[in-house]
């Protein structure tokens, strides 16, 4: 295990897994940019493939960052809240926030990441909409990765010349992750609530109809909504709600794999392991192992 925490009152960062078994191409404004006034930057663009368990922990982050998905699967936290990240899927955390992720399965992950930095970053970010925590699905992803892509040769070139350039292809990225939110945010508020209710009461048998009629819809919008921004259907996010629940009990508690099950509200101890397995990819037995080895 592994810890750190940087010079910033407030900030700090924690780690548990090997931090270095990964491969990471790295691109970065850190003391090309210094010096000069510019209202906001691309901060570092990032791609990380990592086999091994990995959790990451950080608060008050200073920057905005933008987690894109390539390959694999991770569960980020941001207070009560989780969202679970499959690739295709966005996930854009604002400054000043505090979250964290760990691998939900074996076989690592690859991931891009931009961060963004800037005295008027916060004031850009209110005004396009992107300041709250927020997940979507961005099925098509070509044109933030052209934008990715141009970022990040402008950034390793470190030609000050060309800042303009990098500051223009910023502005086009966060315009074009404003423009994915706008088009959604008017079934914000029903997704919210469904997401509360399927988070809700794990142990107990739950008919999606019941969440459409309270609601006030019917069971075939309720379906779309969750396809159309989490790429995934109710039913199946909350199995992952009852999976990641199981991945905390496993974690930091003693209970026997059959006490889980039961407070989980499944069937039997065997039904819950095929099921943990299923969404993660090693049994419940074998995650335990994994989290108690010594790093």
């Amino acid at each position: 295990m592994a810890a750190e925490q940087s010079n910033h009152a407030k900030h700090r960062y924690h780690h548990e897994g090997d931090y270095f078994a990964a491969r990471i191409r790295s691109a970065g404004s850190r003391n090309f940019m210094e010096g000069d006034f510019y209202p906001f930057y691309p901060f570092t663009v990032e791609e990380a493939h990592r086999a091994n368990r990995f959790l990451f922990r950080e608060e008050f982050c200073r920057f905005m960052i933008v987690s894109l998905v390539l390959e694999g699967r991770l569960m980020y936290r941001h207070g009560e809240r989780k969202y679970l990240l499959e690739p295709g899927m966005v996930l854009l955390i604002p400054p000043g926030t505090s979250y964290s992720f760990d691998t939900f399965s074996t076989g690592g992950y690859r991931k891009l990441v931009v961060e963004f930095a800037g005295p008027h970053l916060e004031s850009i970010c209110t005004t396009l909409g992107l300041d709250r925590f927020t997940m979507q699905y961005v099925g098509e992803p070509a044109p933030l990765f052209e934008s990715i892509d141009t970022m990040r040769s402008l950034l390793e070139r470190r030609d000050k010349e060309e800042i303009p350039e990098l500051l223009a292809a910023g502005y086009k990225f966060l315009l074009q992750l404003s423009g994915n939110l706008r088009s959604r945010r008017r079934n914000a508020p029903l997704l919210a609530q469904a997401q509360q209710k399927l988070e809700s009461a794990l142990d107990q048998p739950l008919e999606m109809k019941e969440v459409a009629a309270e609601l006030g819809m019917s069971l075939t919008n309720l379906n779309r909504i969750f396809r159309e921004e989490l790429h995934i259907s109710p039913q199946k996010y909350r199995n992952t709600c009852r999976v990641e629940q199981a991945r905390e009990l496993l974690w930091h508690t003693d209970l026997s794999i059959k006490e889980i099950a039961a407070k989980l509200g499944y069937c039997n101890q065997f039904y819950f392991s095929q099921e943990f397995r299923r969404y993660t990819d090693q049994t419940p037995t074998a995650f335990r192992r994994e989290c108690r080895r010594p790093s």
